[in-house]
């Protein structure tokens, strides 16, 4: 009891520090628990606004100094190689969530909203693992996957399917795309609260993920397409897409994948979307425009390119279906 009333002290000496510094400072050290802390109380101050943006940016900052990234790094654009804490993405997300809410009694419906969705998310979770269909078709990727994971005969390849489909889950399981099925109707409040244990489950994902396909490509070799199919080819393709906390494996996989192409056992358009990947991860112009940014609701922009002219023709040369516009258009949807 001693203990909570000296954490509702500091949190209100704070409340009246500067620019949110204190509290940040207090949240991201553990003085003041950021899994439990009432961060729509923040939402009824007077400079409600003006302290709820300061305080965020200095924790996103904050955060990535903890784990070694230049202050002029943008956040957007930082790669650590360890996944961040739990706390850690509590405060960022707490705070988030506070500027979008109304009122301190909006914050708490939020987070009664993000509660429930992931209650709805886990019981989806159980019912794809175990086999069911489920009345979402953006899921049908990872029933797929599931199901490919149970007929595989290579024990290897079912391990490799049964670790696409969890890493595509809990990807789908993020922010915006998680609207139309685990979170749909909740509040922009209650998505960021939501995206906190969805963020960090995925970073996790990955780095096991990240791990496996490592030693399994150093024992066996790739997943050829006449050997192991297109799927396995393309779900491996997927992990080490996604192992952007490694760039020295991705680039590795891009020099495995350059081979495998000549030899047609792997798809052009991964081998593109990698080639991409690998560039915009090492501060280069990519070739393809796959990889960008939201710059705002609704905005999405291709990062640097390597020559704008020929995208057209290299997209449509290496299989990518969408041209420029609609990619666009398609990313835009993404963008909240």
């Amino acid at each position: 009891m001693f203990r909570k009333a000296l954490a509702l002290t500091a949190a209100v000496i704070c409340m009246g520090a500067g620019p949110g510094d204190d509290l940040v400072a207090d949240l991201l050290s553990g003085r003041i628990d950021p899994l439990s802390y009432d961060y729509g109380a923040l939402r009824d101050r007077p400079d409600a606004d003006a302290f709820l943006e300061q305080a965020e940016a200095r924790a996103k900052r904050e955060v990535l100094r903890r784990h070694g990234v230049p202050d002029d790094v943008p956040p957007e654009k930082a790669l650590y190689a360890d996944c961040a804490s739990a706390a850690e993405i509590a405060v960022q997300k707490g705070l988030s969530s506070a500027r979008k809410a109304a009122s301190r009694v909006d914050w708490l419906s939020a987070k009664r909203e993000a509660v429930d969705a992931e209650a709805r998310r886990q019981a989806l979770r159980r019912a794809i693992f175990a086999g069911e269909t489920v009345p979402y078709d953006q899921l049908r990727g990872v029933e797929r996957s599931v199901r490919l994971s149970r007929e595989a005969k290579d024990p290897v390849v079912a391990e490799l399917f049964r670790r696409h489909a969890e890493e595509q889950f809990s990807r789908l399981g993020i922010g915006f795309s998680a609207r139309h099925f685990f979170a749909e109707g909740v509040s922009e409040a209650g998505l960021d609260l939501y995206d906190a244990a969805v963020v960090r489950e995925t970073c996790l994902v990955d780095a096991d993920n990240r791990a496996w396909l490592k030693a399994t490509l150093a024992r066996r070799g790739w997943f050829r397409i006449s050997v192991d199919g297109e799927r396995a080819d393309s779900a491996a393709w997927t992990l080490a897409q996604h192992a952007d906390r490694d760039v020295a494996f991705q680039q590795a996989v891009l020099v495995i994948l350059e081979k495998e192409l000549a030899a047609k056992e792997t798809s052009s358009t991964n081998y593109a979307y990698l080639w991409d990947r690998v560039a915009v991860n090492t501060g280069k112009p990519q070739r393809y425009a796959t990889q960008g940014s939201c710059k705002g609701p609704g905005d999405w922009r291709p990062d640097p390119l390597e020559d704008s002219a020929s995208v057209e023709r290299w997209r449509t040369e290496f299989g990518i279906d969408w041209p420029m516009e609609e990619y666009i258009a398609k990313m835009n949807t993404f963008c909240r």
